[in-house]
């Protein structure tokens, strides 16, 4: 253990320790790696054993006597220096020191971080909620909805095309309602998903793939089956949401599938396999990178939850 362990914490602290060096992320990791030193030599660290250079090098001596090939010695030895400008008091850093900008918002922070447990009463909870956190891996998805979306063909309707497919759905240009649940339209839906399992399904964008839907219903069916879907329980489905004419509504789904076939390609095939596994392992570079960003990411997160809980 460490000797005045609250004190050299206070030290290392005041000598912005932790902050701005090389060596550690948070002052904490100068309290692990001196106590790592101490079960090494199994004696507390103390003033007694440490008190200057000489007795530093005498200590890391110990340590590689007893055959220990220490990949974190210049760690240690850095830490050890700490204990040593504590118990000489050197290096006391002016208390009137100037705070930058992001010293000061860390201070902020600290001040305001409280608990992360939801305190707000039933009545905040319904008007407030806290965005949730965003993580870079989170965003794989739009990146492969774009790698997708981006080589799929886009065929524009004729107008007499938009008319039929509002006849079908018993709909007019100015009533259009999602067919799925009879909400107002505010989109148009592939009914045959474009992406599923991270793939091409071979569908692109035309009009005989297009049905007006709500955000709601189009958001719960995603990449599922439609007539699968609209029977489901799940969240914000016709079926959950108890629509009344579901079973009119599947019905002309049915009929609208029937009135025109829908382009199914097999791009690959198309392409050629050179063009394609290169667009393959392009999208597969941006994905590796992302998951390093994410790993680089959850360190910094760290060191900030650290500097914000301990400091």
């Amino acid at each position: 253990m460490i000797i005045e362990e609250e004190k050299y914490l206070e030290w290392i602290i005041n000598n912005g320790v932790g902050k701005k060096d090389k060596i550690a992320s948070s002052t904490k990791s100068y309290i692990s790696y001196l106590n790592s030193v101490s079960k090494l030599i199994n004696e507390d660290i103390s003033r007694k054993i440490l008190y200057n250079e000489e007795s530093l090098e005498k200590i890391v001596n110990r340590i590689l006597r007893n055959g220990k090939n220490i990949a974190s010695i210049s760690k240690y030895k850095t830490a050890m220096r700490q204990y040593v400008g504590m118990v000489n008091n050197k290096k006391s850093k002016p208390q009137n020191t100037k705070l930058t900008l992001s010293e000061l918002a860390l201070k902020h922070t600290r001040k305001n971080i409280g608990s992360t447990k939801n305190t707000l009463s039933s009545e905040y909870k319904n008007i407030f909620k806290i965005p949730n956190a965003v993580t870079i891996k989170g965003r794989t998805s739009s990146i492969t909805n774009s790698f997708i979306n981006g080589v799929i063909p886009i065929i524009q309707p004729t107008e007499n095309e938009i008319d039929e497919v509002l006849n079908i759905f018993n709909l007019s240009k100015d009533k259009i309602e999602c067919v799925y649940c009879g909400d107002k339209s505010t989109e148009w839906d592939h009914l045959q998903p474009l992406i599923k399992n991270k793939r091409f399904t071979g569908f692109i964008t035309e009009i005989q793939n297009l049905v007006p839907a709500c955000g709601k219903c189009n958001q719960s069916k995603g990449n599922k089956n439609w007539f699968d879907w609209i029977y489901s329980s799940a969240k914000q489905s016709p079926f959950s949401r108890k629509i009344s004419d579901i079973n009119e509504r599947a019905k002309r789904i049915r009929d609208f599938e029937n009135w025109k076939k829908t382009t199914n390609i097999n791009f690959q095939e198309v392409v050629g396999n050179e063009k394609w596994n290169e667009y393959e392992n392009l999208y597969q570079i941006i994905i590796k990178s992302m998951e390093e960003c994410q790993i680089v990411s959850n360190e910094i997160k760290q060191i900030i939850k650290e500097k914000t809980e301990s400091e």
